[in-house]
């Protein structure tokens, strides 16, 4: 992962950006992986000075919090419709420098034709769950790089 985040890094810094990483949870049967994939992601925004959108690390405190709420889709993997909307109230957070709380639980748009479509649907006592540990996070969270 180093070596293409680095190339990946320096691409986006040549071309006026800024690099974020998606720091990623760990597998829902394998908890104890965090611990090493965010060390992996914090060497790499130290080399590059990305910022990182510390997703997994909100992941793991919902999971520790609330052991009941689904994150995971059938996989164990990826993220169901909650987890993805914490990923969402992260990178939100990350990007804006703003809390995420009062974001929308259930995010929609008009599509050209008039038709709403809705993003993502999450029930509001779980949105609200889910923010304060997306706030809860970004607030103790440390860049590496600083």
């Amino acid at each position: 992962m180093a070596n293409f985040a680095d190339k990946l890094c320096a691409a986006i810094k040549e071309s006026g950006g800024h690099p974020y990483l998606y720091l990623t949870w760990s597998r829902q049967q394998t908890p104890e992986t965090q611990s090493k994939l965010t060390e992996s992601y914090e060497n790499v925004a130290r080399e590059t000075g990305a910022t990182i959108a510390p997703v997994g690390l909100a992941c793991e405190l919902a999971r520790t919090r609330q052991p009941d709420l689904i994150l995971y889709s059938a996989d164990g993997s990826h993220p169901s419709s909650a987890g993805s909307y914490l990923a969402a109230c992260v990178l939100f957070s990350t990007l804006t420098g703003e809390p995420s709380a009062d974001l929308p639980f259930r995010p929609s748009f008009t599509d050209t034709n008039g038709k709403a479509i809705t993003l993502i649907q999450v029930n509001k006592k779980d949105a609200i769950f889910l923010q304060t540990i997306a706030d809860e996070i970004m607030a103790s969270y440390e860049q590496p790089f600083h």
